[in-house]
């Protein structure tokens, strides 16, 4: 079982756990979980991500298991350097916080990151990392803004954008405008409602769902009940579990 939605460091307003590679691999460990895209929690607020992501790699180098997803932000100077970065230590994606960075999908600045990604890299898009509700009311951030994320997908069809955290009516809506494009997928830590993935899956289909935890922030037992409470046939889940992130990796997208 690949989790696609996990992110070590710290979080500002309260304590979370695992924050280390090491207290990750033991909670994937219990959970049944082999493989995991980890990216780290200090890129949303600190500014200076080279730094960030150097620990990022230093961090989950000794695991064969978790790879590194840095964080990049087109609005910092320097973003060329961590794409050169990225392509040396060979990381397969990059995950974009469009919200807490404040730019649009749709930005120039957004357009000239995603022109200069190794071909075939993966993008996650976070829509939020907690619930509005349960926000700092000093720290009032929105979702992220996704209308311009169909046209992405139809430009950029050697990556593949992965949205993470995303709720069921906001998968449906991106599926309404999206259309079916082959390189555009939603992890499912946020896919809520009783036999909700399938619901969810009605509007995706298998071939787009991965499945991710957003540890540190939530527990993991949440997704894997969701699967464990779904009627999925074993051939639906193992996509859910593996193959579609498994075929992120290794397989050249066309749309």
């Amino acid at each position: 079982m690949i989790d696609c939605n996990v992110a070590l460091g710290d979080w500002p307003f309260r304590k979370v756990f695992p924050r280390t590679a090491q207290q990750l691999v033991q909670v994937m460990n219990r959970c049944g979980i082999d493989q995991a895209w980890v990216s780290t929690l200090d890129g949303i607020l600190h500014k200076d991500l080279a730094d960030v992501n150097r620990r990022l790699y230093d961090e989950v180098e000794s695991y064969a298991h978790l790879s590194p997803v840095p964080v990049l932000n087109p609005n910092l100077p320097g973003w060329e350097y961590d794409v050169e970065e990225l392509r040396t230590k060979q990381a397969s994606g990059i995950r974009l916080y469009p919200n807490y960075h404040q730019y649009s999908l749709s930005a120039e600045s957004c357009h000239a990151l995603l022109d200069s990604l190794p071909e075939h890299s993966f993008v996650q898009v976070a829509v939020r990392m907690e619930d509005e509700r349960r926000q700092h009311p000093l720290c009032q951030v929105p979702p992220t803004d996704l209308q311009a994320l169909p046209e992405l997908a139809a430009t950029y069809s050697d990556l593949a954008f992965v949205v993470t955290n995303a709720h069921n009516p906001e998968i449906a809506e991106i599926m309404k405008k999206a259309g079916e494009p082959a390189n555009l997928y939603f992890e499912v830590s946020h896919v809520e409602g009783v036999n909700g993935l399938a619901s969810v899956m009605a509007i995706t289909g298998p071939q787009r769902l991965l499945f991710g935890t957003h540890m540190p922030l939530f527990y993991p037992d949440s997704s894997l009940l969701k699967l464990q409470e779904s009627d999925l046939s074993p051939d639906q889940l193992t996509a859910i579990k593996t193959h579609n992130a498994t075929r992120i990796l290794h397989s050249p997208r066309q749309c």
